[in-house]
């Protein structure tokens, strides 16, 4: 960019030209940035150095025509719809043209082939533009891929120059450099259908990855698939497993592009197609995952019960006044007997990734199981429902078995991926439910180990335990693995909301001998406060949970402080005009029960804590569940959800309301 700037600053240019380039500059670096040195590419390290100059020429001459087809597209495309906007293209194009042209006169002179050359590739590219407006409905895969050759020809004159001014015109490199560059332009030419299928729908152009999509419902014997909405033919189109077909055809095409120069060392060029062969695997492996995923959630959920519980525990659900707690416990209970499959938390780790297991698709729900002990535990407490201690106990019976058989021991929250180690967050909800439920035997005989570990050997400098739960010294080859994956994926901690579960936990076992403990982690989250009352959290979405179990601690230990008056004022502050809390501007079921269990803990401001109660009453599922809420954040972009554990949370809110009468 710097070459470009310095460039137009030390020419006479044309003021469109310089506005234009001067006012998007940042749009440009970010958008078009390899084609500013577009020319290097096709030069070797070497005679890059040695011929710095009139490299950065060509670069500059190129990269000014690359913008007039950029802008020359945009005409095409507008020219019935702005007649403003296609006269000043117009005008842009023209100029940045001329510029070019300019620079590539003084270069070469006008009986040099550079310039046989340059005829060849316009008039390709305007036959591309002419062929590609021509189409109707569907073409062959050969004339796609000459569309895509003849529409990025420009880009071939970089290589032509560079083969002249290093006197290789027709070798077999300059050749197999346009066959690599061809190889290329297919590769990129069937990703950017892929990622404009809604735009080119919208704008009624031709688009690959839609026509392959009709054809292949229209094979299926599918009515009226061209009358569906683009929403339904985008997920149609990964669904059906078009999209994985096409990023394999893109990456085929990659992959021979790289072969065909890999004699030559064009370094710069190879690691362009390198990366774009790694960003096909990516897309492939994510989109092999979303069907995998979505495939077995399918399958879970259509299991048929087969477990039944007594039927004293529904004769009880029906004495209870409260409609709204007797239907979702129907609705948790229910669950129960279909195996809890829809709060099952789903993930695909590949070996892009770096994940190394027997499957790729793994299966976690021990922490979700420990959330529900918990709230059948407020249930047996608060509205005196013995009966469903038949459930506690099957499940108890589930986390011990659950519990991973290593040395350490602990809970995995994905157990059948090995890079992933036993956790804090985890250890933490159990001990909580074994205290709950009078099985303080299982913490002396399964929690010790690990939380012995958690405070000997994983706490920071000033006391404070990591997340992970890994000795430090002398760890075996799948504590090394894990250890590795802990410091350059998950990050170690601490992490404010896993460190108060976890002191929670051990607040409930043995406030006692946990005291140093527990008043070095309450130190740490205090200072780990935010500005405005909350505490952030790691792995949970919004500002809500990590504040609930930061107070919850806070409330068993008796603290009264200011730091507890500025997170129950945060709470207050963000209430909803309809009485809810949410991650967004909108209030949603699962956050509303996390700040309504806030303001419980302290039994303040009664009239907020009703309107809340009316709020989640008013927005319960017909069934008696409430829609999932993004809640947990174990990788970027996805999240996961589940009616059951926003059902069970809103539960445990209602039935802690329901015993207070506020």
């Amino acid at each position: 960019m710097d070459d470009l700037i310095q460039y137009i600053t030390g020419n006479i240019f044309p003021e469109n030209v310089t506005d234009f380039i001067f006012s998007n500059k940042l749009a440009i670096k970010k958008n078009h940035n390899i084609y500013l040195k577009y020319a290097s590419l096709f030069c070797t390290e070497t005679k890059n150095i040695n011929n710095n100059n009139f490299v950065k020429l060509i670069n500059i001459a190129g990269f000014l025509y690359y913008l007039s087809v950029i802008k020359q597209d945009e005409k095409f495309d507008n020219v019935k719809k702005d007649d403003n906007k296609y006269i000043y293209n117009y005008l842009l194009t023209n100029n940045l043209q001329e510029e070019s042209i300019k620079i590539l006169s003084n270069l070469f002179e006008n009986s040099s082939v550079f310039w046989t050359f340059w005829n060849k590739r316009k008039l390709k590219y305007f036959d591309a533009l002419l062929n590609e407006k021509l189409i109707n409905k569907s073409i062959p895969y050969s004339k796609y891929t000459d569309i895509a050759i003849n529409k990025s020809a420009f880009g071939k004159v970089a290589i032509d120059a560079m083969c002249i001014f290093l006197d290789k015109t027709n070798s077999e490199e300059h050749k197999a450099l346009l066959t690599s560059h061809d190889f290329f332009s297919i590769g990129v030419q069937i990703i950017d259908d892929i990622q404009d299928l809604t735009e080119d729908y919208n704008n009624k152009q031709f688009n690959w990855a839609y026509n392959k999509t009709i054809l292949k419902l229209k094979r299926k014997k599918v009515l009226n698939a061209e009358s569906f909405d683009i929403n339904t033919i985008k997920k149609l189109f990964y669904l059906e497993g078009i999209a994985v077909d096409l990023y394999k055809k893109a990456l085929q095409n990659f992959t021979q592009a790289r072969i065909v120069i890999s004699k030559y060392e064009y370094i710069n060029w190879s690691k362009l197609i390198e990366k774009k062969e790694f960003e096909s695997k990516n897309y492939i492996s994510k989109i092999q995952g979303f069907i995998t995923i979505e495939t077995a959630k399918k399958q879970l959920l259509n299991i048929e019960p087969n477990i039944k519980v007594s039927t004293t525990i529904n004769d009880r659900i029906e004495k209870f006044n409260d409609k709204s707690i007797a239907n979702s416990l129907k609705y948790l209970i229910s669950e129960f007997e279909k195996g809890n499959n829809e709060m099952k938390h789903l993930i695909y780790l590949d070996e892009i990734d770096g994940f190394k297991n027997k499957t790729k698709l793994h299966i976690g729900d021990v922490f979700q199981r420990a959330i529900l002990i918990d709230i059948y535990c407020d249930i047996i407490e608060n509205l005196n429902f013995k009966e469903i201690q038949e459930i506690l106990n099957q499940e108890i019976k589930f986390i011990v078995d659950s519990r991973l058989k290593t040395k350490i021991g602990g809970w995995s929250y994905f157990p059948t991926c090995k890079e992933i180690s036993a956790d804090a967050d985890d250890l933490g909800q159990i001990i909580q439910i074994f205290k709950r439920t009078s099985n303080e035997n299982l913490i002396e005989k399964y929690c010790k180990k690990p939380i012995n570990i958690l405070l000997k050997e994983r706490t920071t400098n000033d006391g404070v335990i990591e997340t992970w739960i890994l000795p430090k010294n002398k760890l075996n080859l799948l504590e090394k693995q894990q250890d590795y994956y802990n410091r350059t994926k998950w990050g170690k901690g601490p992490d404010n909301e896993v460190v108060a579960n976890f002191i929670y936990g051990l607040t409930l076992f043995d406030k006692e001998k946990y005291k140093n403990q527990i008043n070095l982690s309450v130190s740490f989250l205090f200072r780990n406060q935010s500005v405005d009352g909350f505490w952030l959290s790691r792995w949970y979405y919004g500002n809500y949970y990590g504040t609930y179990v930061c107070l919850r601690l806070f409330k068993k230990l008796n603290i009264q402080n200011e730091n507890i008056d500025k997170a129950m004022n945060f709470i207050m502050n963000s209430q909803k005009s309809d009485g809810g809390w949410g991650l967004n501007e909108k209030s949603d079921p699962l956050n509303t029960a996390f700040s309504l269990l806030c303001l419980l803990l302290y039994k303040v401001e009664s009239k907020k804590i009703k309107k809340a109660v009316k709020y989640l009453k008013n927005a319960q599922l017909k069934n008696g569940s409430w829609v999932a809420v993004d809640f947990i954040k174990p990788k970027t972009n996805e999240p996961y959800k589940s009616k059951t554990i926003t059902t069970a949370y809103v539960l445990k809110a209602l039935t802690i309301y329901e015993k207070d009468e506020i």
